[in-house]
């Protein structure tokens, strides 16, 4: 008898003495059953939660990315309008305007390579939607897609790149560019 009392206060103690070096109180499923079932739920909704928030600063740093190369776009649009304002001056020269001609078309291989970029094999920028898991339930909200390489006239930047607005060549088709 005394050998089982010793060896259940052993154990009690031992049990004790995990839950004070590990700091929790439940430690082994025998302690609370239904406790450590609720812990484990809180921990895999916490874990479902980090794998979210991962999501959504991922999808942040595609935006940021994208907004990056949306400033390059504007840079380039802004010089091809200054390009056809300055093409259509009618004191400018056939040689002036070919100049602006050539920097013109390759401020447009500049805007059209930037439509073929992507952010971790996914397109930055094409028609596609994409929805982002944003919490532990798989909730989503949806980033519309941005589609640079449109060959539409009304969407995208098409207009920069129809025949009407690539010849700077002279004053008229000059004029027609700095309006698309």
């Amino acid at each position: 008898r005394t050998l089982r009392i010793l060896s259940e206060s052993t154990l009690k103690l031992q049990k004790s003495l995990a839950k004070l070096s590990s700091g929790l109180r439940i430690v082994t499923p025998d302690d609370d059953a239904a406790g450590l079932a609720q812990a484990v739920r809180y921990q895999n909704l916490v874990t479902r939660n980090n794998a979210a928030s991962e999501n959504v600063s991922n999808a942040i740093s595609f935006i940021q990315t994208q907004d990056g190369y949306l400033a390059s776009v504007e840079d380039a649009l802004d010089r091809m309008s200054e390009l056809s304002i300055l093409s259509n001056d009618v004191t400018k020269t056939a040689t002036d305007r070919s100049t602006y001609v050539t920097e013109f078309t390759e401020l447009q291989s500049f805007i059209s390579d930037i439509g073929t970029k992507t952010f971790t094999k996914v397109n930055l920028f094409s028609s596609t939607s994409l929805a982002v898991t944003i919490d532990a339930e798989a909730n989503k909200f949806t980033m519309s897609g941005l589609d640079l390489s449109s060959t539409t006239i009304t969407v995208g930047l098409a207009n920069i790149f129809n025949t009407i607005s690539t010849a700077i060549n002279n004053s008229t088709s000059a004029g027609n560019a700095t309006s698309n």
